[in-house]
């Protein structure tokens, strides 16, 4: 029996990756699109961990913890804004072309509008625009960064 070709690795694991077959499992389960070779290596870096016998199991970036689920009711999301508005500085940055930011999350978005430290910015992308197409968030993210203003 013939020993499978090399595969590519991801580099900042030191573990080799059968790359065709998890890329292959991670663009079955996305819902906002392609992704690139490089958005896929990102992702994949904190997104999987080895099990036995060389395979490997997806894991919950536990960054994502407590982000706005769309699937809730937005009067409560909306109610909770209100209440408890967020008082440090937030850069939101869209996709133009994710259905999910701009049609169904409008409510939400009108009430964090009203909000003067978060500033909300619409680039050219969909859902995963700051993973495949960086250069296009870039920009907003560094001068976000570099302002002095916030009170952090």
């Amino acid at each position: 029996m013939e020993s499978a070709a090399p595969v590519k690795s991801i580099k900042y694991i030191n573990i080799p990756v059968p790359w065709g077959h998890i890329a292959e499992k991670l663009q079955f389960g996305r819902r906002y699109g392609d992704l690139t070779v490089e958005a896929a290596t990102a992702l994949l870096t904190r997104s999987i961990t080895p099990v036995e016998n060389g395979r490997y199991k997806f894991t919950f970036d536990q960054r994502l913890k407590n982000v706005i689920d769309p699937l809730r009711d937005f009067h409560y999301i909306i109610e909770t804004i209100k209440e408890h508005p967020v008082t440090c500085p937030v850069l939101m940055i869209l996709g133009n072309e994710s259905t999910l930011q701009q049609e169904y999350m409008q409510p939400v978005l009108q009430q964090f509008k009203k909000q003067k430290n978060v500033i909300i910015k619409v680039v050219d992308g969909n859902h995963d625009v700051h993973n495949v197409q960086p250069e296009n968030v870039a920009l907003y993210v560094s001068k976000f960064l570099i302002n002095k203003e916030g009170k952090l």
